[in-house]
């Protein structure tokens, strides 16, 4: 008997080690559960089909490394740095490869998108200038384009750049390249049929003869793009006229104090000419700083068709009389016995020259899924103005003044189950992002722009939500 208690107090105790449960529950232990799985990264889509990178799979790639930096479009220049990342061209070859009659595009996570030509992708045929002067380049030495994952030996800092970026690498630190292609927040890589190229002729105190990227970086939200909708509501978008006069007529092209208003109020005339070459002339009080006068190279997203192509002009300040496509070339026929003023470049920060008044009291609308639609007026908005000093993501530190943008949903009374919120532009632009976001940021402003209308100041954000000409904000 002893020896029976013996083994049954043996079978209790290893019981109780290990555990004993009913049949088929693993003897009482934790069931074994799938490793969890690293976030993909990165999608790549092409004729091949569509491929996902996580970041340790990125990172498992064949490794490109080198020195990048880059000016953005108010001449502020950021210094080249090491960058570590996988070329452009390994990545397409993943699924299908980049050829002479495909382009690639690179989407951020925050809907910015650039695309590039094979040249550009495959050759590093990119605008270049010397990190010293800021001049642009002739750059004999190889350029390669990456996808960034690493920045002096760190990863990239999640909250400026996300998890990867675009970078053109070159073995020294003696070039850069255009802000406007540096995508951050990169997430996706998409090859598509390649567009006609073309080139814009564009001539004044100096002649440049614009590329089709050059122009397309130009039109990005980022940049100077606008839109406008016709009767039938087709969304053209491009430049404003001003903005590409600015180029011209001085040395100064593409940063604040890029457009000479001394020069425009000296008085000049501007000739558009078409490919069979008629053309179109406006004087420079109606041009400047004029922005419904647009040169388009997109209908609906799409390249202009071949009636239009590859540039038309439109917008609401367009007549009869104006209407001009297939613009090959932008003429400024300046003064001639007079001096030409120089350009004056704003201290960072500081407002811009005065536009031409909005044709109404801009106004600020909130509404969807909330408890009441409400309309605020100028006045009411200065009247629950704060100052800020900020980083805009592109013109650098300035002060903005405006109303807290949280304050005005709340006395609109946000719904429960809101997901999105979309600002709305004059022009109809429409931009979303998440409500969670926008409802969170304490300082994001209903901001009071230099031109009398209303702008998003979005502080820590990316350009693509600082929207200018702000009308209405959408709950959904």
């Amino acid at each position: 008997m002893s020896k029976l208690r013996t083994l049954m107090l043996a079978v209790l105790v290893l019981c109780l080690a290990v555990g004993c449960g009913q049949p088929g529950d693993h003897g009482g232990q934790t069931k074994p559960t799938a490793a969890p799985t690293s976030p993909v990264v990165l999608e790549l889509v092409g004729p091949t089909g569509t491929k996902t990178l996580t970041m340790d799979e990125l990172k498992a790639l064949p490794v490109e490394e080198g020195w990048s930096g880059y000016k953005n479009s108010v001449g502020r220049i950021t210094l080249p740095e090491r960058y570590k990342g996988v070329s452009m061209e390994y990545l397409c070859s993943l699924v299908g490869g980049l050829t002479p009659e495909r382009a690639v595009e690179m989407v951020g996570a925050d809907g910015y998108f650039m695309t590039l030509s094979y040249k550009e992708a495959m050759e590093g045929k990119l605008v270049t200038y010397d990190p010293g002067t800021g001049k642009e380049i002739q750059f004999n030495e190889p350029l390669k384009t990456i996808i960034a994952f690493e920045r002096e030996g760190q990863p990239l800092p999640a909250a400026s750049d996300g998890a990867l970026r675009f970078a053109a690498i070159s073995a020294r630190n003696n070039q850069l390249i255009d802000g406007h292609w540096t995508v951050k927040w990169l997430a996706k890589l998409v090859l598509k049929e390649a567009t006609r190229d073309w080139t814009l002729h564009l001539e004044g105190q100096i002649v440049e003869e614009m590329s089709k990227s050059t122009f397309e970086s130009g039109a990005t939200p980022c940049c100077h793009r606008r839109i406008w909708t016709d009767e039938q509501g087709g969304i053209w978008a491009g430049i404003p006229l001003w903005h590409l006069i600015g180029r011209i007529d001085d040395d100064i092209t593409h940063q604040a104090g890029g457009f000479n208003d001394g020069i425009a109020k000296l008085g000049y005339t501007v000739e558009l000419v078409a490919a069979d070459g008629y053309s179109v002339t406006f004087d420079s009080s109606r041009v400047r700083y004029n922005n419904n006068l647009i040169v388009v190279n997109t209908l609906d997203e799409k390249p202009l068709e071949d009636k239009y192509f590859p540039l038309r002009l439109v917008g609401s300040d367009v007549q009869k009389k104006d209407a001009i496509a297939q613009i090959t070339s932008i003429i400024l026929h300046l003064p001639k016995g007079v001096p030409l003023p120089t350009a004056v470049i704003p201290a960072p920060g500081a407002p811009m020259p005065t536009l031409p008044p909005s044709s109404s009291a801009p106004t600020l609308v909130i509404r969807g899924n909330v408890e009441k639609e409400l309309t605020f007026s100028m006045a009411e908005l200065k009247a629950m103005a704060i100052d800020l000093e900020t980083e805009h993501p592109i013109e650098g530190m300035g002060k903005y003044s405006g109303a807290r943008i949280h304050e005005l949903l709340q006395k609109a009374g946000a719904k429960p189950g809101i997901k999105f919120a979309v600002l709305v532009s004059g022009d109809g632009a429409r931009t979303s992002m998440p409500f969670g976001l926008l409802d969170g940021c304490a300082d994001c402003l209903a901001g009071f722009s230099y031109d009398g209308r209303l702008l998003s100041v979005m502080p820590t954000m990316d350009c693509y939500f600082w929207i200018k000409d702000l009308v209405a904000i959408e709950l959904d």
